[in-house]
C-alpha cells in the first residue's frame, strides 16, 4: 500500500508544498517549498532567520527529522522558493531530481548568495536533472516528469506510478500562457488515476482570467499612449513575460533595459537551446549600462524590474506621462507588501500612473473541471488554495475531493 502525508501547500496556505509518498520500497518528497506566511509568523529574512533545524521543525515548516532523514530522493516541480527552498535543510547527499531549467536557476541563485548558512547552502546536495521523455525509478516507484505551462520556465507535473495505483501531481500549471507543452500531463490519464494531487490557487479568489495574449494587447496599448518612461515590474524568472514585455517595447518603438536580477535570470537560462531567452546586448541591455540615456531620454525606453524595487525608478526620475506597469502578482506577505508600498510612494512622488496588467500563472477553476470531467480521477486531494473548501465544493458533483491538516495520512 502506497502512504501519502501531507505537510506544506494545506491548511489554507498557498505555496510550501511537502508531500511524502512512501511505499515499502521507498520514501519520495514531493516538493520542499517555504510557506512564507508561515515564516514570517516566526522569522525575517537576513535580520531574524533560524538559528538550527530545530527551530525549522518546531515551528511547522518541515517534517519531523525522522522524516527527513528518511527521504530517498525530493522531487521539485520547479525553481519558484515556495516548491523547493528548504532542500538547504536536507541531509549531506540527499538526492535532488529537477528539470534542467529548475537547476540552472537554483544553482545560478545558490552561486550568488554569500550566505552559506542553514537556508543558502546546496552545495551538500545531488542534483539530478530530468526533461519530459524521461522515467525515474525509485524502489517500485516510477515517475515520469511531463512539462507543463507556468509562469516560470521548466515546470513539470509528474505521472508517479506506484504498485497500488497512478498518482498524478500538477504542481502549478496553468492552460492559458504562452508556452504549449508538446505531451500533455493528462494525456491517457482517462479513468486510471487513483489520486490527482491538484494545486487551486485561483479557486475562491476573484480572478479575472486573461491570458498572456491579452497580456500583450492590454500593455500596448498603455505604451503606445506613453510619453515618459514605461516602467514593468515582472517576476524575475517570468521569461514568458518577459518575452512579452520586448515584443510590445518593439512594436512601440522603445528599447528594453533590465535590473540586475532579471540580467541574472537571463544570464542562468541562456545556455538552454530549447527557451526562448532574449538576448542581452540585442533584445536587452543591462540598466547599468544605459542608464544615462534612460535618464536623458526615458521616451525611449521600457525599464523591466522586478520585486517591487524602487531604486531604479529613484535614480532615472521619471517625468510626468510616465507609467509603470505591475505585470506580476501582487504581494502576498508583509514584508513585500511594505517593498510595494515604498515603490508606490516613489511612483506618487514622480506622477507615474499605476496599471495591473496581469495574468495569473495558475490555472482558473474552470479548467480543473474540465481536467477532472476528463481524466476522472478516483480522488482528488487539494493543495496550495487559500480555499480548500471551496476547492471541494467546486468539484463535489464530480469526483470525491480530500482537504488534509498537517501530517494527515492518505492510502490508495
Amino acid at each position: 500500500m502506497v502512504r501519502l502525508r501531507f505537510y506544506g501547500g494545506i491548511e489554507g496556505f498557498i505555496g510550501g508544498n511537502q508531500v511524502v509518498l512512501e511505499d515499502d520500497s521507498a520514501t519520495l518528497l514531493l516538493d520542499f517549498g517555504l510557506n512564507y506566511r508561515l515564516w514570517s509568523s516566526y522569522f525575517e529574512f537576513i535580520f531574524s532567520e533560524p538559528e538550527s533545524l530545530d527551530e525549522v521543525i518546531r515551528v511547522g515548516l518541515a517534517p519531523d527529522l525522522p522524516i527527513i532523514d528518511s527521504i530517498d530522493a525530493c522531487i521539485i516541480s520547479h525553481a519558484h522558493t515556495d516548491h523547493w527552498r528548504l532542500i538547504t535543510i536536507l541531509p549531506e547527499g540527499s538526492r535532488i531530481l529537477l528539470g534542467e531549467c529548475a537547476y540552472r536557476i537554483i544553482d545560478g541563485w545558490s552561486k550568488r548568495v554569500r550566505r552559506r548558512t542553514l537556508l543558502y547552502r546546496t552545495s551538500h546536495l545531488r542534483f539530478d536533472t530530468f526533461r519530459t521523455g524521461s522515467t525515474i525509478r525509485i524502489g517500485e516507484i516510477e515517475v515520469k516528469p511531463i512539462s507543463v505551462d507556468h509562469s516560470i520556465p521548466g515546470a513539470y507535473g509528474f505521472q508517479i506510478y506506484t504498485p497500488s495505483g497512478l498518482i498524478a501531481y500538477t504542481g502549478d500549471f496553468r492552460l492559458h500562457g504562452r508556452f504549449k507543452p508538446k505531451i500533455d500531463l493528462c494525456n491517457g490519464l482517462e479513468d486510471r488515476v487513483s489520486l490527482l494531487i491538484c494545486e487551486g490557487t485561483n479557486i475562491g479568489r476573484l480572478v479575472e482570467p486573461t491570458s498572456e495574449s491579452d497580456v500583450a494587447t492590454r500593455a500596448s496599448s498603455i505604451v503606445e499612449r506613453c510619453r515618459g518612461l514605461v516602467i514593468v515590474d515582472i517576476a524575475p524568472a517570468d521569461i514568458d513575460r518577459l518575452n512579452t514585455m520586448i515584443e510590445v517595447a518593439y512594436r512601440a518603438g522603445r528599447e528594453v533595459v533590465c535590473s540586475d536580477r532579471i540580467i541574472d535570470t537571463v544570464i542562468d537560462l541562456s545556455p538552454d537551446r530549447s527557451l526562448k531567452v532574449p538576448r542581452i546586448g540585442e533584445d536587452i541591455k543591462p540598466f547599468e549600462e544605459v542608464e544615462d540615456s534612460c535618464t536623458r531620454n526615458p521616451e525611449r525606453y521600457m525599464l523591466v524590474t522586478c520585486l517591487y524595487s524602487e531604486r531604479e525608478v529613484r535614480r532615472i526620475k521619471p517625468p510626468p506621462g510616465s507609467v509603470y506597469l505591475l505585470s506580476c502578482s501582487e504581494p502576498f506577505e508583509e514584508e513585500r507588501e511594505i517593498a510595494f508600498n515604498r515603490l508606490l510612494n516613489w511612483l506618487h512622488t514622480f506622477g507615474v500612473s499605476i496599471y495591473h496588467v496581469h495574468s495569473s500563472g495558475h490555472i482558473y477553476p474552470l479548467d480543473i473541471r474540465r481536467i477532472v470531467e476528463r481524466i476522472k480521477p478516483k480522488a482528488v486531494a487539494a493543495i496550495h488554495t487559500e480555499y480548500p473548501d471551496a476547492f471541494r465544493y467546486l468539484l463535489s458533483d464530480l469526483v470525491k475531493v480530500y482537504t488534509f491538516r498537517r501530517g494527515d495520512e492518505h492510502r490508495i
